[in-house]
């Protein structure tokens, strides 16, 4: 049996290893809240996602004990938001419409801000105001092969053209382009 200062030192040594669950997460596990972006030192992680849908359902008010109506923005790789006023205003700012159905398809980042509501501090959810930046991976291997797949200099101006700005760019494609230029005829 284990006396109490044993105890105690397993405890310590495992607090670090036991994950811990912030209380709000527990509120409403069918939309994402401002502290599901926090690890469990309460630091925020912002995410980047992809818009699926913008709509309106219906949601249990539990103060009013009514169903009442919401816009939700459900995403493709979490759980939806419930939009209030602030984030409904970003959305159609970082997104450069106010249709939704030209939302859908777009990224934007969400983040947790510490806000004063209903004279308390809350942890809330907001859409970044500015669109994420998004790398293009070039895929070097298959730029050079559609370059490569050229018999002739009118061939190979032809699948440079179907590059991109990025694929073009890049020095490795550049390369094979001007070494075919020197082969081909």
């Amino acid at each position: 049996m284990l006396n109490l200062r044993n105890q105690l030192k397993i405890n310590r040594k495992y607090r670090n290893v036991m994950s811990k669950t912030h209380i709000d997460k527990l509120r409403n596990p069918n939309y994402l809240g401002g502290w599901d972006l926090q690890d469990e030192n309460g630091k925020t992680n912002d995410i980047i996602v992809t818009i699926k849908e913008v709509k309106s359902e219906f949601v249990f008010n539990q103060k009013a004990q009514i169903e009442e109506p919401v816009l939700t923005v459900f995403f493709n790789e979490c759980k939806p938001i419930i939009l209030n006023a602030t984030n409904r205003k970003t959305l159609k700012k970082v997104t450069n419409t106010s249709y939704i159905e030209e939302m859908a398809g777009k990224r934007i980042q969400l983040t947790t801000k510490r806000i004063k509501a209903f004279g308390e501090f809350h942890d809330a959810i907001r859409i970044v105001a500015i669109a994420p930046t998004v790398f293009e991976i070039v895929d070097i291997a298959k730029c050079k092969g559609i370059l490569v797949g050229s018999k002739t200099l009118a061939e190979l101006v032809t699948n440079w053209e179907s590059l991109t700005a990025k694929e073009k760019s890049t020095s490795e494609v550049l390369a094979e382009k001007d070494l075919l230029k020197t082969v081909l005829k």
